[in-house]
């Protein structure tokens, strides 16, 4: 049964971070590769989240000259 609360805890955490970023303006597709793609020997799936926005961003310079 505790196997079954972590993976709906983890399924809320994805479905929270979908959201937030829909509500900011971004595209979201989740996309799962399994371990077994690059010839790992097990089963282990990794969720991979791909975000894209159309808006234009603005570019914040410290003193320094840094982009942040």
């Amino acid at each position: 049964m505790s196997v079954i609360l972590i993976v709906e805890d983890e399924k809320h955490l994805a479905d929270g971070l979908r959201f937030n970023l829909e509500a900011e303006g971004y595209e979201v597709q989740p996309i799962i590769i399994p371990a077994v793609a690059v010839n790992a020997p097990h089963r282990r799936d990794r969720v991979w989240i791909i975000a894209h926005t159309k808006r234009q961003r603005s570019i914040r310079r410290s003193k320094g000259g840094r982009i942040y």
